[in-house]
């Protein structure tokens, strides 16, 4: 018999084998899908936080707007008029 050259060839380094060459598929298989499927994943998150933005600026403006009308340009105090636990209105006015 004559020997080949090449990968299966006797040329004296041993060529891969059938189950090695078989894992490295299979794990590279798997590494491809863990990536796709964190792909997958992302882009379902950006499409939740696109959902909800718009509900959350409402929110944003209706607690704005609460907030708002509740307390006029002479409630607004800051912290050096009002020590804390000193306030003069009461639990029931909020």
């Amino acid at each position: 018999m004559v020997p080949t050259r090449g990968i299966e060839g006797g040329n004296g380094v041993e060529g891969p084998k059938p189950a090695r060459a078989g894992k490295a598929q299979a794990d590279a298989r798997n590494q491809t899908a863990k990536a796709y499927f964190g792909v997958l994943a992302a882009e379902e998150g950006i499409r939740l936080i696109g959902e909800s933005l718009p509900l959350l600026e409402k929110s944003l403006n209706e607690v704005t707007a609460t907030f708002g009308s509740r307390f006029s340009g002479a409630d607004r105090c800051g912290p050096d008029q009002h020590p804390v636990g000193t306030s003069s209105r009461s639990a029931a006015e909020f």
